[in-house]
């Protein structure tokens, strides 16, 4: 077993941590997105993530297998 408890990740205008476990071939991790108010602004990937949007400038997805 994996335990991830925080691995934290920073961009230009971007932020994200990935949380999770993961036993033997089963992964069930989530990727938290917070971006800043530049990237929100260009509108560049957020159309598609907007269903995973849990508060203004909060994104969570799932990542499963």
């Amino acid at each position: 077993m994996v335990e991830i408890s925080s691995l934290y990740f920073e961009g230009n205008n971007l932020i994200g941590r990935l949380k999770g476990k993961i036993v033997d071939s089963d992964v069930n991790c989530f990727m938290e997105i917070m971006p800043g108010k530049g990237f929100i602004d260009e509108k560049i990937y957020f159309p598609e993530i907007e269903k995973y949007k849990v508060s203004p400038g909060y994104y969570v997805i799932p990542i499963k297998d």
